[in-house]
């Protein structure tokens, strides 16, 4: 029967509307991950760099690779996170002049960067800041 409810291939449509990736690579998202919320006006993350994280559901106990970011509030001004040329303690740590590159916090926003990258928050001004973090790795995609 044609019609068979019980079809474990019947994916609704997605396969035709959402075609196999054909990248070269996928991430694979540890389970752990957490949300932040900066609900002040001054909040701020120190630069620094991520540690990587064992993937405790990996048989072969893979290690993460990269740190995501997803934004779930929109910040008209401040709260961006920067990457640095390297981690500093000068009297202004994320001045311009250290700034390698800057996020804006905004809704739906993804931001990967490799651990290692050196890295802050600047102070927020539009509150609140929300984000969900966490760690992937990258693997070939089969």
């Amino acid at each position: 029967d044609d019609d068979d409810d019980d079809d474990d291939d019947d994916d609704g449509g997605v396969a035709e509307n959402f075609p196999q990736s054909r990248a070269a690579v996928r991430a694979v998202v540890l389970p752990k991950m957490r949300f932040l919320r900066y609900p002040d006006p001054g909040g701020r993350l120190n630069p620094h760099v991520d540690l990587r994280k064992v993937d405790e559901e990996s048989a072969t106990g893979q290690r993460s690779t990269h740190t995501f970011c997803l934004y779930l509030a929109t910040c008209d001004a401040g709260g961006e996170t920067v990457t640095l040329d390297k981690v500093r303690e000068p009297k202004d740590p994320m001045s311009d002049r250290f700034t390698v590159g800057a996020c804006k916090p905004k809704r739906g926003r993804l931001f990967l960067f490799p651990h290692g990258t050196p890295h802050a928050g600047r102070p927020v001004v539009d509150v609140p800041k929300v984000l969900l973090r966490g760690e992937c790795y990258v693997v070939p995609n089969r």
